[in-house]
């Protein structure tokens, strides 16, 4: 039977911890761009976001005590935890501190995620880098990144740069 009931799209089954009823799931709850980890009962109570908001990618122990996430998200290099089957993180395993010290000496526009409205009416994400110093008085030259089709989302909540 169904557990979940909701408008989001389940991305990834993690797992069933059968001793505690617990399965395990990434999906788009919050956000189409963003990837969250949850737990939920298998009789579709106590349903829990384990982690933070962005992209995360993990990987459970084989009894589902610990899982590994592998975290970004668009403005923040991967930071890689060991967290308990509650969320609660127990240690940083990489937190690419060298690489944001060396970021922040640079003055880098941020990523700004948004919604617009093709000509059917569709809702689509998009995202933004505006220049340092913008002035929206100034024409500046646009680069962008062209619709690959369906299944594959270009608009993610992620760090795409090298670490």
């Amino acid at each position: 039977r169904q557990i979940t009931h909701a408008d989001f799209a389940l991305l990834a089954f993690k797992g069933i911890d059968e001793k505690t009823n617990t399965l395990y799931y990434t999906s788009s709850e919050v956000s189409p761009t963003d990837i969250e980890l949850y737990s939920i009962k298998l009789d579709g109570s106590d349903k829990k976001l384990l982690s933070p908001i962005g992209t995360n990618d993990v990987a459970f122990s084989s009894n589902f005590k610990y899982y590994i996430n592998d975290y970004s998200n668009a403005n923040t290099p991967p930071f890689i935890t060991l967290n308990n089957n509650e969320g609660k993180q127990i240690r940083v395993l990489e937190n690419n501190q060298n690489l944001k010290d060396t970021l922040a000496t640079y003055a880098i526009s941020q990523k700004k995620f948004f919604t617009l409205k093709d000509s059917a009416g569709v809702t689509l994400n998009a995202w933004m880098i505006k220049p340092i110093a913008f002035d929206s008085t100034k024409k500046y030259p646009v680069l962008m990144y062209v619709y690959r089709g369906p299944g594959i989302n270009t608009v993610n909540n992620q760090w795409e740069g090298h670490d």
